[in-house]
C-alpha cells in the first residue's frame, strides 16, 4: 500500500497555505445630482485597496482609482497628489470632508459629509460641475477564494479518499484518522465566521 498520493496531497495543501491571500478591491458606486455646469444625475466608482479600513483617511497606499462621468465630462483618476478623508461602510463621508486630488492637484473631486460635492477639472477652469445629494454605496464585494480555501477543500477531498481506500484494509486506526482528517479539514471550511472576520460585502 503506498502512501505517496496522500503525502503529496499534504504538500501541496501546506504550499497553498502558505501562499499570498487573493482578495478583491473596495468598490464604492457613486451618484450624485447636478446644481451648476452639469445636468442631470452624475456617477462615479471609487476603488480601494483591500487593506482600507472604513471611516478612516484613505492614505496612496489605500487608493486605486476614480472615475467620474457626467453629461459634460469624464476623469479618470488613478494616482494622486492629496487624499483627506474617508468613507465609511454605510457610504457617507468620514471625517468631514473627502478630497481627491490628481497629478499637480487636478482633477480634483471632493465631498463633504453634508453630501454637497464637485469636480474640478483643471486648475483654469472656472466651471466645475457643482451638485448635492452625493452618495456612496458600497458594491458587492465578489472575492476571489484564497488559496487556502482551495487547499483545505483538496485535503479534505484527500483525506476522505484515503480513508475509502483503506477501508478495505484491517487497519481501523489508520482508517479513523484518515477520515478524521478529511471531516476536520470540512468542518474548518464550512464553519462559520464571526461577523468581525468578515471582508467588506
Amino acid at each position: 500500500m503506498s502512501t505517496k498520493p496522500f503525502l503529496m496531497a499534504i504538500a501541496f495543501a501546506a504550499t497553498a497555505l502558505c501562499a499570498t491571500a487573493a482578495r478583491a478591491n473596495i468598490v464604492f458606486d457613486w451618484t450624485g445630482t447636478c446644481l451648476f455646469n452639469c445636468k442631470g444625475t452624475p456617477s462615479a466608482v471609487l476603488t480601494l485597496t483591500d487593506a482600507y479600513v472604513f471611516g478612516t483617511t484613505i492614505s496612496a497606499a489605500d487608493f486605486v482609482s476614480l472615475v467620474y462621468n457626467s453629461n459634460d465630462q469624464s476623469k479618470d483618476i488613478t494616482s494622486t497628489s492629496l487624499l483627506t478623508g474617508g468613507v465609511n461602510a454605510d457610504g457617507s463621508i468620514a471625517l468631514g470632508v473627502l478630497n481627491i486630488r490628481g497629478p499637480l492637484n487636478f482633477p480634483q473631486f471632493s465631498e463633504t459629509d453634508e453630501e454637497d460635492w464637485q469636480l474640478m477639472p483643471n486648475a483654469t477652469t472656472t466651471t466645475p460641475d457643482l451638485g448635492t445629494d452625493g452618495k456612496f454605496t458600497l458594491a458587492v464585494n465578489t472575492a476571489i477564494p484564497e488559496p487556502s480555501t482551495w487547499a483545505m477543500v483538496l485535503l479534505g477531498f484527500a483525506g476522505l479518499g484515503f480513508a475509502s481506500y483503506l477501508r478495505r484494509t484491517a487497519r481501523p486506526s489508520v482508517v479513523c484518522v484518515a477520515s478524521a482528517i478529511g471531516y476536520v479539514s470540512w468542518g474548518l471550511l464550512t464553519r462559520p465566521v464571526p461577523r468581525d472576520k468578515l471582508g467588506p460585502l
